[in-house]
């Protein structure tokens, strides 16, 4: 597939479009994953992909090589909800646009968790997995 085309006139066309949200209680977030996404669609892409975490940690990583409103159908983004969502367009400046390619990236290398006292350290803590780094 070739690339989508940046927006006439657009500065930054060859980068990619990332968006986050971060509620306290769980959310639909599909729409507004579609929707951000769209809006980052000026920049150019090649793939798009969207990503929610559940309050039990479970991630729902969806994304494919095409346009934003056709990988949004075709994958459903419409049902994914969580605490937190992300969304984001990739051009591709090295490998080919693929699936494999395609962002968010899902690297499952630790497992990350909350400080869950107010005396906790404000930095995350994490148990690395047996999975290596890739």
């Amino acid at each position: 597939m070739s690339r989508l085309p940046a927006r006439p006139g657009a500065r930054g066309g060859s980068m990619c479009g990332i968006f986050g949200i971060v509620y306290a209680t769980p959310q639909p977030l599909g729409e507004v994953l579609t929707g951000a996404a769209r809006r980052l669609a000026y920049r150019g892409y090649d793939s798009v992909g969207a990503a929610t975490v559940s309050a039990d940690g479970v991630v729902d990583l969806r994304k494919e090589v095409g346009r934003v409103d056709e990988v949004a159908e075709r994958l459903r983004f419409a049902e994914l909800a969580g605490l937190r969502g992300i969304a984001q367009l990739r051009w591709a400046t090295f490998g080919a646009p693929s699936v494999a390619n395609a962002q968010p990236t899902s690297i499952r290398t630790a497992t990350w968790s909350a400080p869950t006292t107010a005396t906790s350290s404000t930095t995350p803590s994490c148990a690395a997995s047996s999975s290596p780094r890739g």
